[in-house]
């Protein structure tokens, strides 16, 4: 549980960093690293450059897993797990 407890509480840490990021700076991390693993691909008729499908789905995903890991972390909290949240 102690393992569960530490990655969920960096999970947790990456997106309040992020979210900080948002609120001051108006820069998103998250997004921002998507753009570097998957760069925005144009199309070869319009011209027009559009983002690449996989960096929202893998952006979503990590979003989703902060989503889960605050949960783990209030639930770990709430109803047990004494050892893990000292």
């Amino acid at each position: 549980m102690k393992v569960i407890y530490v990655i969920a509480l960096i999970l947790v840490l990456v997106g309040a960093l992020n979210r900080g990021l948002v609120g001051f700076l108006d820069f998103n991390l998250v997004t921002w690293l998507m753009d570097i693993v998957f760069p925005a691909m144009t199309n070869a008729e319009t011209l027009e450059v559009v983002a690449n499908e996989n960096a929202m789905k893998v952006a979503n995903i990590i979003y989703d897993a902060v989503w889960v890991s605050a949960v783990v972390l209030l639930a770990m909290k709430l109803f047990g797990c004494k050892k893990c949240s000292k």
